[in-house]
């Protein structure tokens, strides 16, 4: 799979940011996290130096949504040999999800329900109601959980696996992958 991108994909707080650099050093790739590309974009274009979480709130859900998405075209165009860490809303974008599946493969990060709200109650997202962690994370889950394991190309389970073990599982599934037809 010599000069292919993989995207990480996956919800919040599933690892992809801490997985990604250590997939991109294991295969020689270059690895990049749009979390951190919208930040600079954003200070770029606005002079207002904001934090991820920072700027969400600051702009409100769709113009974020609309920033990600210019962020990402703007990656994908040259992107050879990258490892792209998503943000976790980053597929309910059509465009992000045919952008993706065009230059990249996608690897879902799949983290169990109870694992994954363990690490919401130990650090919630900007974006949740704290008041309302569970409700929130299951709306959260609900809403996003089928549509990635739908567009991913590779599935990972990570659950109580360490990520040197995940990325080399991610690697290996990375070169035994072989695209198919009938894959969306």
């Amino acid at each position: 799979m010599k000069g292919s991108n993989i995207a990480l994909v996956g919800l919040k707080s599933c690892g992809k940011s801490t997985l990604g650099p250590i997939i991109a050093e294991q295969l020689g790739y270059h690895f990049v996290d749009t979390d951190q590309l919208i930040e600079k974009y954003y200070a770029d274009t606005t002079q207002k130096k904001l934090s991820f979480s920072e700027i969400y709130q600051a702009i409100g859900n769709l113009e974020f949504r609309h920033l990600e998405n210019t962020v990402l075209q703007l990656q994908l165009q040259d992107a050879r040999e990258t490892i792209i860490s998503t943000g976790g809303g980053t597929l309910l974008n059509p465009q992000n999800r045919e952008r993706l599946k065009s230059s990249a493969i996608i690897v879902y990060l799949k983290l169990s329900q109870a694992l994954l709200y363990k690490r919401w109650q130990k650090q919630p997202p900007g974006f949740a109601d704290k008041h309302h962690l569970r409700a929130c994370f299951d709306q959260y889950w609900a809403q996003r959980e089928d549509l990635l394991a739908d567009y991913a190309n590779i599935t990972i389970h990570c659950d109580n696996k360490l990520p040197e073990v995940l990325s080399h599982e991610i690697g290996s599934a990375f070169r035994g992958y072989k695209p198919s037809n009938d894959h969306l």
